[in-house]
């Protein structure tokens, strides 16, 4: 299993891409040491970068002892990387990891759609006790204010109306976090969700419609 795994990830920093990181992903759950992905992570070479991103992403809760190595993908600057980066805050991040969080939520301003799209997502679903352990780390007072008033769900504090009005907000953060509380509220009411969906800002609308009909499907 270790010469296989090595060869895929030989194969990966040569950058070839055919089917093995989806192998490699296999080996890592049957045993493969997850330490190794960081000689992909830590390659010039994007395909090894990008699959070591993904497999981690993929790891469930066994990627949580690689949050070390998806705080520093959160910051590359491969848009891939960062977008799978993010998935793995949301599977494998604990309330041990409230500075890795806090990077994730923070790319809520990247220059990426899909990144941005990814971190709705990620303040969508993830528990609310991870974004607590988040806040000592965001740094921009704004986006603190706002990821503060997304944590007040946890005792009832925000009202279908309050999510309803920051939803037409001026101001572009307000409505993006506004768009990931009305689909926390989903399970309760889907009307604030329902109104993010017929938004005029066109990613609140896209990212509002996607989880509604995730939500149907289901």
């Amino acid at each position: 299993m270790i010469e296989r795994g090595d060869d895929l990830i030989e194969r990966l920093l040569a950058g070839v891409e055919d089917d093995s990181a989806n192998q490699l992903l296999n080996l890592v759950f049957a045993g493969y040491p997850v330490d190794n992905l960081r000689r992909l992570t830590h390659s010039d070479e994007p395909i090894a970068v990008k699959s070591g991103a993904w497999i981690i992403s993929e790891l469930g809760d066994h990627s949580a002892a690689m949050m070390g190595e998806v705080a520093w993908l959160l910051g590359h600057p491969l848009r891939e990387s960062r977008f799978w980066a993010v998935d793995a805050v949301l599977v494998g991040a604990t309330t041990e990891d409230g500075e890795t969080i806090a990077k994730a939520v923070a790319l809520i301003t990247d220059p990426d759609e899909a990144v941005r799209w990814n971190v709705l997502r990620l303040l969508a679903r993830i528990p609310l006790s991870h974004l607590i352990a988040s806040l000592p780390y965001l740094h921009d007072p704004h986006l603190l204010q706002l990821v503060t008033w997304l944590t007040s769900m946890d005792t009832e504090r925000i009202s279908t109306q309050s999510i309803v009005r920051r939803l037409s907000s001026a101001d572009r953060l307000t409505r993006m976090v506004a768009g990931a509380a009305a689909a926390r509220l989903a399970p309760k009411s889907t009307y604030p969700l329902e109104q993010a969906a017929a938004a005029e800002d066109q990613e609140v609308s896209s990212f509002a419609t996607s989880e509604l009909r995730t939500r149907r499907v289901h």
